[in-house]
């Protein structure tokens, strides 16, 4: 079964040396030859100066990037909310200094990137993918009993469901030409980066951007739920699918 989630998570680009993934640890054996499996995906950035935070290798725009500089950081937690997601132990674990994109790969992104290639995503080979429930009209979301995602009923597989009809046929990106890309697979995403010279963050580092120099919040910010006066994406309030508040 494939889900297809949004890629602010799944395309948010790297170019940089290698560091650990932090997956040899605990990841039950996924990656006990020590392969990174980004590595294959990778550009090699050489002359990266973390002085003054500039590469002296002009042909490669970091513009849209920011820099992270390497370190070793607390990795995971000895109180996971859920076991099968392998979130423990807490482990320390060093990353070399890396780019990460400071955007979402777009719709437009996207699209140029199909446009020049004629690349067809997994989900248009299926001929279907997932959508949240509530995308669908309320008087529709009873229907789909037999086709949601097991662990995840709350995702509903849906036919002619795809990067450019993101919630069916009669749906279109043509307004949303700016927001972030959905329905692609991790193999869609790799092909992307391949295309654009970057390839996907490891687990390791991605986690490590998130904290933003904290150790052990629940949040970048600190520990509240809802900061006052800030806003931010991915966020869920209420009793998840069923409600969202604030």
């Amino acid at each position: 079964m494939y889900l297809y989630l949004y890629l602010c998570t799944v395309l948010s680009l790297t170019s940089s040396v290698f560091g650990d993934c932090g997956c040899g640890i605990n990841r039950n054996d996924e990656c006990d030859n020590g392969i990174n499996p980004s590595k294959k995906y990778t550009r090699e950035v050489n002359d990266l100066s973390t002085d003054n935070n500039e590469r002296r290798n002009q042909d490669f725009d970091t513009s849209s990037m920011v820099l992270i500089k390497g370190g070793t950081f607390e990795m995971g937690t000895n109180k996971p909310v859920f076991e099968t997601d392998h979130e423990g132990p807490l482990r320390n674990v060093t990353v070399n200094t890396f780019y990460l994109d400071k955007y979402e790969v777009s719709n437009q992104q996207f699209y140029d990137f199909v446009r020049k290639t004629g690349y067809k995503t997994e989900a248009e080979a299926f001929g279907d993918s997932f959508i949240f429930e509530m995308s669908l009209p309320e008087e529709d979301r009873d229907k789909y009993q037999d086709v949601r995602a097991v662990q995840a009923p709350w995702w509903v597989k849906l036919k002619d469901v795809s990067w450019k009809h993101p919630e069916g046929p009669g749906s279109t990106i043509e307004s949303r030409m700016n927001h972030p890309v959905i329905h692609v697979s991790w193999n869609d995403a790799v092909k992307f980066c391949e295309h654009v010279r970057k390839r996907l963050p490891t687990e390791a580092e991605w986690e490590m951007a998130c904290r933003a120099g904290l150790k052990q919040k629940l949040y970048p910010w600190g520990n509240k739920l809802n900061p006052k006066g800030q806003h931010w994406a991915n966020i869920w309030q209420g009793e998840f699918p069923k409600n969202k508040y604030g």
